[in-house]
Formats: C-alpha cells, structure tokens, sequence
C-alpha cells in the first residue's frame, strides 16, 4: 500500500480490506488518509467550517474529522481514520460462482470549504493477502472516473478466475471415472466383485473432495455440494441397475 499522497494538492482516502467473512456479510476495512501539504494547509485555514467526510452503508458510518488528519498529515504520511465494518450482500452457496456487492455513500459532513468542493479527495482500495481469496473491485456512478467525495460506490467481489476452473476441473474427474467405470462394467456379469470394488472406491473418493474445495468459512450447502451429490446418485443408480440386469457374460465366457 502506498505510504504517502501523490501530490501537493491532493487528498486520498485510503481502504485497506483485510478480513472477509461470507457467511456473516461483512468485510473489515481498515481507513487512512493521506493529505498533500498544499491541501492540509487550506484545511486548517478553514477550521471553523469543522469539515469531515463520512462513509455510510446500511447502519454502519465513519466519520473522518479533516482537520485532525491536516494536523498530523505533515508527521504521518497515512494518518489513521478508523475500522469500518462493510456490510456485504452475496451468495455464498453459490461457491465458486459466488459473488458479492457492498453499496456505499461517502457524503460530506460540516461544511467543506470552498477551495474542497473542487474534486480533491479520492478513494484508493488495497487487500490484504487476508482478504485475497476474492476478487475485488470498485464501481461508481460515473462511469470511469475514480470514486470521490459526494458520490455513491459500491465494493463488488468474485472469485478468481483459476479458482473456478480449479474447482470445475477436480468436480469433473469422478464423474469421468464414473463413464470410464460404467463402461467397463457393462462387459462384466452383475454383481462381480471387482465391480463393486471400483464403486465403493470412487465412492470414497469423491467423499473427501468438498473438504478440499470449498473454504472451510462457507458453511452451507454449495454448488459444489450439489454437483458431488449428483455424481453419487448417479453412481449409486448405475450400481444399482447394474445389480438388477439379468445375468451378463461376456463374448468369451460364451465361448
């Protein structure tokens, strides 16, 4: 994260995101404030207005009081501001396709002086090797522009790309060692022995294989859950099926 404001006249809320938790909703930022030298003086120029921007979301607020951060924004590169608590809106049981929003409003408290309400305060994301299981990103309403002060963003999270196709990639091998299996199996006589050692063994295999995939803080079933439930039923159908057909040799047996 960066250490300082990149210029004289400009001023960055800084968010550090560095605990998630899904199934709870919510994600903890940690807030600093950088102050360039040229804004932090006209700051404290206009003291009496007590200027301060805050941060909303659903009932959780943090306030930022501007002059504080003008005082020691010349001993501090990135003055602390606070923790915030940011309600998020997903879907976990929708593991890997889970994604999430966290809608926010960052409005003005006080009065700002004139020389602020030119757009000199901005907003920077980081995330912390805590919080990068997700992929994070930021929205606004206007377009492409970075977000400032007056303007409503939103946080939105999704897993990584190889995340996903790591988790379709290990959910896939069962069922194909399903299709490999029932292939064989239909060249063998019902209920052989051999048979039912390749089902209890692919059976065991898939048991362990949600404990692997999904992160041990989803709780609740997954779309992962569902996929290696099917692939069980199916296996456990086919067994069965495979039992019940009459008796079946194969072409050198009838020899």
């Amino acid at each position: 994260m960066q250490s300082g404001c990149p210029g004289a006249n400009s001023a960055i809320v800084v968010g550090l995101l560095n605990s998630v938790d899904v199934m709870a909703g919510t994600v903890t930022a940690n807030m600093s404030m950088c102050m360039g030298s040229n804004v932090a003086r006209q700051v404290l120029k206009e003291a009496q207005y007590h200027p301060s921007i805050t941060i909303s979301m659903a009932d959780q607020s943090l306030t930022i009081n501007l002059v504080r951060v003008a005082r020691l924004a010349s001993e501090h590169p990135l003055v602390p501001a606070g923790t915030l608590p940011i309600p998020i809106n997903g879907y976990p049981r929708m593991y890997p396709l889970d994604h999430y929003l966290a809608q926010m409003g960052v409005g003005i408290g006080g009065e700002l002086p004139p020389f602020a309400r030119v757009r000199l305060f901005s907003f920077q994301w980081f995330v912390a090797p805590t919080a990068a299981a997700l992929n994070w990103g930021v929205s606004v309403n206007e377009g492409d522009a970075p977000p400032g002060v007056g303007e409503d963003m939103a946080l939105v999270a999704q897993r990584p790309a190889a995340v996903k196709l790591f988790v379709w990639v290990i959910v896939a091998i069962p069922l194909l060692l399903i299709v490999l299996l029932s292939t064989l199996l239909w060249q063998r006589p019902s209920g052989s022995i051999d048979g039912l050692v390749g089902v209890i063994a692919i059976m065991l295999a898939i048991l362990p294989i949600r404990a692997v995939l999904v992160p041990g803080e989803i709780t609740s079933l997954t779309v992962v859950d569902f996929a290696l439930a099917t692939e069980m039923a199916l296996l456990a159908a086919g067994t069965i099926i495979w039992f019940a057909r009459p008796g079946h040799k194969t072409p050198a047996a009838a020899a």
